[in-house]
């Protein structure tokens, strides 16, 4: 599914009329492939529902089903896009030393700067989901994400002092100010909607389950005096979830899995772990 944003239109109005309009269609026919060999790899590993989405500054693509890739899948798709822009920048790189054409050698410094640039450790950039795989395989997703975050808020705010900086020597470009804007925007929508790729990861794991027919485990040991929403916050996606639950003196308590969490809180809202187990001990007694 291809949508385009209301702004596209008036941005190419506005970009014929100040005379960049070859550059912009040239460029965008790069994007666009590097947007189709992310939606190549995707589909190679069994994702279908995938939207195309073109702005004013470019192309990218959005699927529900990509908070779904383990961490190796997710930096496998990430990569398809910015690899076959620098495979096109060696080919035209390789192509000028035979073939004096400057389109040529434009062809190749742009395909080497959509490579380059889309690993950019900012949303809604490559590098930004690479670093995030990566890092989620070390550490849990939550903490993965919110670091990611961080360094794409850090990029975002960059590209703006960089586009000011241009401002107060008399060069405007509006590109850097949309990108700039665009990542800030993206980062915030990020970091408000990590609760639910974890709870939606929650559920969805029994069907992962089911295809796979195995699950990684994973323990930790919790106070027995948290919230269940806490325990939202250190889910290491992916994986079964088995919370070990420790009193002041770390004798434990008892065993709560992740399904029971997103259930409890459906039914009942957030309570303490103390209080939910005494609620399970005493209709286990019923």
């Amino acid at each position: 599914m291809i949508k385009i944003n209301k702004l596209f239109i008036p941005y190419i109005a506005l970009i014929i009329v100040i005379g960049f309009g070859k550059a912009f269609i040239g460029g965008f026919i790069f994007v666009f492939l590097h947007e189709m060999a992310h939606i190549i790899c995707a589909r190679i590993l069994g994702i279908k529902d995938i939207s195309l989405k073109i702005i004013p500054m470019g192309t990218y693509i959005e699927s529900k089903k990509f908070d779904d890739l383990k961490p190796k899948e997710d930096i496998l798709v990430s990569l398809a896009g910015p690899f076959l822009n620098l495979i096109f920048a060696i080919i035209f790189f390789l192509m000028s030393i035979f073939i004096k054409n400057n389109t040529i050698v434009w062809c190749g410094f742009i395909n080497l700067s959509l490579g380059l640039f889309n690993l950019i450790p900012a949303f809604p950039l490559d590098g930004a989901r690479i670093l995030r795989a990566l890092l989620s395989r070390k550490i849990i997703y939550k903490k993965a994400n919110l670091i990611t975050i961080r360094v794409s808020f850090i990029s975002g705010f960059f590209i703006l002092g960089l586009f000011i900086i241009l401002v107060i020597n008399k060069v405007f470009n509006i590109t850097l100010l949309l990108i700039g804007l665009l990542i800030l925007i993206i980062s915030y929508k990020e970091k408000e909607r990590i609760v639910y790729i974890i709870m939606g990861d929650i559920v969805k794991k029994k069907n992962r389950f089911l295809k796979d027919n195995y699950i990684e485990n994973k323990s930790i040991s919790v106070y027995y005096k948290r919230d269940l929403i806490n325990l939202l916050g250190i889910v290491d996606k992916n994986k079964n979830n088995i919370f070990t639950i420790l009193d002041e003196n770390m004798k434990v308590l008892g065993v709560i899995y992740e399904y029971e969490v997103i259930e409890t809180l459906k039914l009942y809202g957030n309570m303490s772990i103390e209080e939910y187990m005494i609620k399970r001990e005493k209709k286990a007694m019923e």
